[in-house]
């Protein structure tokens, strides 16, 4: 059941399908397989089967969270999105803490350009799980999209001094948007006092690194990739020497980047971004095969790694092995 379901949100149907028939080849009479099979159906187009399934098995257990999930869907994908709505909420006022049929409702809601409920099930959602950042992040992005900056910068300072989370993706979703909306200076003034009051932040320091080195104040990007490394501990450490190799060799110190490439090697052989740095370095002096393998060594924790693939992509092209990188392309 729980591989069927990562395939399907992975839109990878016929692992799910093939997961779904193992469970009702045994227990034909299990809900969550059945539910789990209607949901295929569901994306597959098969709306009326979808349908059938779901509504038996809503007859047997009428709280069925994914039963409910997939009905709504059907009624979402023949224009009944209202019809949608009203069945989330009538079956939230008896799943008064779910989350999921919240998370769905946004959905639906924003299709429906209705703002004020999306706002509204973001406070539910905030109540319900106050500690979850991502919320706080997903509201402001959607007010964003709704062009009003001022309340999505306000949704994220408060979060902020909140202290809501503590990842730092709100940190740097706030560092993020003010860059997006009044440039690097803004960015750097608030990131400098973030760091003041988080000092230990490195998440923060790899984001500015990126901004300095897009607007090529590639001293500054140094700098402050030198500060990770001297505050960091453990793998970010690794991490900061890895960024500032592929920093040095943007701005053609090949020695030094490669000389940080191969530090970070030794200590963590499988190091993603050393290996990526290594690649290009291999790339650069037409090294193809070398390229490829420390492409492919880049690529073992996090095979879908865009960066990764294209670097493989382009060392086949270079070594003339077409198919190879439309395959590396097509992944």
């Amino acid at each position: 059941l729980k591989l069927g379901t990562l395939a399907l949100m992975g839109g990878e149907l016929e692992a799910a399908q093939t997961a779904a028939g193992a469970i009702l080849e045994h227990h034909a009479d299990d809900r969550d397989g059945r539910v789990l099979d209607a949901a295929i159906m569901l994306r597959r187009g098969d709306v009326e089967r979808a349908d059938q399934v779901a509504k038996s098995v809503l007859e047997e257990d009428p709280l069925h969270e994914n039963a409910i999930s997939v009905a709504v869907g059907v009624l979402n994908a023949r224009g009944r999105t209202d019809e949608a709505v009203s069945f989330i909420d009538e079956s939230l006022a008896r799943l008064t803490d779910n989350i999921p049929l919240r998370q769905l409702k946004l959905v639906l809601l924003e299709q429906m350009n209705e703002p004020d409920a999306v706002i509204g099930v973001y406070e539910e959602l905030f109540q319900l799980d106050p500690e979850n950042e991502e919320y706080r992040v997903a509201l402001a992005s959607f007010y964003n999209r709704q062009q009003d900056f001022e309340a999505a910068e306000s949704v994220l300072r408060d979060a902020i001094a909140d202290r809501v989370g503590d990842s730092g993706n709100i940190e740097q979703s706030y560092i993020a948007f003010v860059y997006n909306q009044r440039g690097l200076d803004a960015a750097e003034a608030e990131a400098n006092r973030l760091l003041q009051e988080q000092p230990d932040n490195q998440a923060l320091r790899f984001l500015m690194a990126d901004y300095y080195a897009q607007n090529s104040r590639f001293d500054d990007a140094e700098r402050v990739l030198g500060e990770v490394i001297e505050t960091a501990e453990g793998d970010v450490v690794l991490d900061g020497k890895a960024s500032l190799a592929r920093l040095k060799l943007f701005t053609e110190d090949v020695d030094s980047a490669t000389a940080l490439t191969e530090e970070v090697i030794d200590e963590s052989a499988e190091h993603r971004g050393a290996n990526f740095v290594r690649g290009l370095v291999h790339l650069q002096a037409d090294e193809w095969d070398e390229a490829i393998r420390s492409g492919r060594t880049a690529l073992r924790r996090g095979p879908n790694w865009t960066p990764g693939l294209k670097l493989v992509a382009e060392a086949h092209l270079k070594k003339g092995e077409n198919d190879l990188a439309l395959n590396a392309l097509n992944e």
